[in-house]
């Protein structure tokens, strides 16, 4: 009981001391094994549920509580203590917290492509063999041109996309290629892709910044999970999906429409983040172009000094 109450203390703490983030709210996600106790206990208390399984068959209750409700930390410790289940926590934010951003992460939603040339388009660091005798690296950073296996299938508001094997290349459409054109958006750069045949794509570009966002401007100490790469001694920072980028946007131009940090997110192989400005963000909602796209609103700490 004191692990899930510490935790909860941890994610509303954020919610009531940060003024940048007070519209945002947390969403605890359940997707468990059906148990009669939980039901009757979902019923008694008037929490909406579904019952879902494959083939029909009803095997697991799924339910959402939101921070916003008083009565959500009580429900959270009682179904822990009843059963033993402990949600998964995602941020929602509100169309205010959108408008009101200077800088959005952006990231891609289950969205790929393979890449054909690996060796050549990435230099890497930190490398070992694991236990299966394949060849890892704990840091990589593209370079080069890229090739590509196929060029997906375009699609009306689907227009960004990320290398299969992680976030490390941004791919975007000759669509948001002739926007950013258009609007002179600074910052971006659209480099040329190979097909698997050998000719360029004129659909397909990498989609990429010069623009470095320096660690020294990240506030650290807002839920992520800190390790050292074993090889290097580099720190290494792993957010999880609660967690909210803390920026000091006061070092950071408004005249530039895009940035990435360093590559030291993530568990095992490192990559950037990448930021837009909210001229950019307004660019793609309005062009029909954020499909499949998750914005997540940078807290900038210069507003709370």
């Amino acid at each position: 009981m004191v692990m899930i109450t510490e935790c909860l203390e941890q994610l509303f703490l954020p919610l009531q001391n940060d003024k940048s983030c007070q519209n945002m709210r947390y969403k605890y996600y359940y997707c468990k094994l059906i148990r009669p106790d939980l039901i009757d206990y979902l019923n008694q208390n008037q929490i909406k549920y579904e019952l879902w399984g494959p083939a029909g068959v009803p095997k697991y209750t799924i339910f959402s509580l939101w921070s916003s409700s008083p009565s959500t930390e009580s429900h959270i410790k009682s179904i822990e203590a009843l059963c033993g289940y402990t949600p998964l926590t995602f941020l929602e934010f509100t169309k205010k917290d959108f408008e009101q951003a200077k800088f959005m992460v952006i990231r891609s939603k289950n969205q790929t492509i393979d890449i054909t040339n690996e060796k050549s388009a990435y230099i890497t660091s930190c490398e070992w063999i694991d236990p299966k005798g394949h060849l890892r690296a704990n840091h990589i950073c593209s370079i080069g041109t890229i090739s590509i296996e196929k060029e997906p299938t375009i699609k009306s508001n689907t227009a960004l996309w990320v290398h299969s094997i992680g976030f490390s290349v941004f791919f975007a459409d000759y669509r948001v290629r002739d926007m950013a054109l258009a609007n002179n958006l600074f910052g971006v750069e659209f480099k040329e892709i190979f097909k698997k045949n050998g000719t360029i794509s004129d659909k397909l570009y990498h989609m990429t910044t010069n623009y470095i966002i320096p660690t020294e401007i990240i506030d650290f100490g807002h839920g992520e999970k800190v390790s050292k790469c074993p090889l290097c001694g580099r720190d290494q920072y792993f957010g999880g999906t609660a967690y909210q980028l803390h920026l000091d946007c006061s070092k950071m131009s408004s005249e530039i429409d895009f940035y990435r940090t360093e590559s030291i997110w993530g568990e095992g192989t490192t990559e950037p983040k990448y930021i837009i400005s909210q001229r950019f963000y307004r660019l793609l909602k309005e062009n029909g172009l954020a499909g499949k796209v998750v914005f997540e609103p940078v807290v900038d700490i210069s507003r709370n000094n």
